[in-house]
């Protein structure tokens, strides 16, 4: 019987302690929408990465000394289908603001967003949208093994790189990794590369050719993007 009352007394115990923290625990929330630039228009499944800070000092190696954001708590988040969102994070008398920005998944663009405690609702944030722009490039009209292509490249968002002939030229960076650059040798050129691109890119593509040992310098320029679509721009030298 003891051994029985024991256990009552126990379990009553643990679910009270338990109910006892739960009540305990607060939460902000945190709710805004996301829209283009440009167009004001609901950024939709955009995904987002949302933390809670405090400010704590820092110093540097020179000596100097000042105040940084440090991470209490972070979560990722995607907007509904106009661009709203809403969240809860757990409250804390340290946060000092809440910091919003886009994850870099090639669709959208943001600058990293500060806001203080008591702007955690109705947040509105601005982004760039990108487009999707294909460039083919090929050697169509071959004159010899010396026979030389290159362009600057029109987004630092290369999402993907296909050859299909030679492959083209590779340097190694700072960190002694290999990278491919936009430079093609030879008769064998088939390449394709893809970006993306903000919609409203009209940048000139600059465009160096060689051919039976004439070099050629080409500035084309980029038809508008057609939105929400691939847009395809072809290099034949």
């Amino acid at each position: 019987m003891k051994n029985i009352l024991r256990f009552l007394i126990l379990v009553s115990l643990f679910f009270a302690l338990n109910n006892c923290t739960k009540n305990e625990i607060e939460f902000y929330t945190i709710s805004g929408k996301i829209v283009e630039n440009n167009t004001n228009n609901g950024a939709g499944n955009a995904k987002l990465e949302i933390r809670t800070y405090k400010i704590v000092p820092s110093y540097n190696i020179l000596g100097g000394s000042g105040y940084s954001g440090s991470t209490i708590e972070k979560l990722l988040t995607t907007t509904d289908q106009n661009g709203n969102f809403s969240v809860l994070m757990t409250k804390n008398d340290d946060i000092k603001g809440v910091t919003i920005m886009c994850v870099e998944d090639g669709n959208y663009e943001i600058k990293i967003k500060d806001f203080l405690v008591k702007d955690f609702q109705n947040i509105l944030v601005k982004v760039d949208k990108f487009e999707t722009l294909k460039i083919i490039v090929k050697n169509v009209n071959p004159f010899n093994a010396n026979d030389k292509i290159e362009f600057g490249a029109p987004s630092q968002y290369l999402i993907k790189r296909e050859n299909f002939g030679i492959l083209n030229e590779t340097v190694i960076d700072y960190y002694g990794n290999t990278k491919q650059i936009n430079t093609w040798i030879g008769t064998n050129v088939n390449s394709e590369l893809t970006y993306k691109v903000q919609y409203n890119f009209t940048r000139p593509l600059e465009i160096y050719k060689t051919k039976n040992g004439i070099k050629s310098f080409i500035n084309t320029g980029q038809d508008p993007l057609i939105r929400n679509q691939l847009n395809t721009y072809n290099i034949d030298y």
